[in-house]
Order: structure tokens, then C-alpha cells, then sequence
């Protein structure tokens, strides 16, 4: 299964930032397997959740638990 991965919203929503700051963030590569999808900034950015997970742990386990929070609520998004 692949894992999961997460828009610049759904990073920015977890981790309590505004979507620029996440988009500043992949740029600094702090997230370092984010990409284009399908090559083009008009369908916006992925970041896998593995790459997330990583970032979180090193501010705070209460961002740990947030993005995995947001993690659920896309899974279950995705799946409906």
C-alpha cells in the first residue's frame, strides 16, 4: 500500500501554520520527498505523511498527535 500523503491545507491545519509557511517549509526542503502533482503547481503540492510524522516529532509530540489526527480525517475523506 502506498503511504499516505497530505495537500499544503492538511499539513497547514495539523501543525497549526498558514498554507504559505508549509509551502516555505517544502522550499527549505523540510519535507523532502514533496512534490508537484502531476508535475504543475495548479494541482498543488503532496507531502508524504512519513515526512510529516518526521517534521512533527522534532518541535512536539502534541503536533505528532495532531497530524495524525488529520491523517484519519483524510483517510476517512478519501475513502467516502
Amino acid at each position: 500500500m502506498a503511504e499516505m500523503e497530505l495537500t499544503v491545507d492538511q499539513v497547514a491545519e495539523a501543525l497549526g501554520v498558514q498554507p504559505f509557511t508549509v509551502k516555505r517549509w517544502i522550499r527549505a526542503k523540510r519535507f523532502p520527498r514533496a512534490y508537484l502533482l502531476h508535475g504543475s503547481k495548479k494541482f498543488g503540492y503532496r507531502i508524504p505523511l512519513g515526512d510529516v510524522v518526521a517534521y512533527a516529532a522534532t518541535q512536539s509530540e502534541l503536533m505528532v498527535e495532531q497530524v495524525h489526527s488529520i491523517a484519519d480525517s483524510a483517510r476517512i475523506a478519501n475513502t467516502a
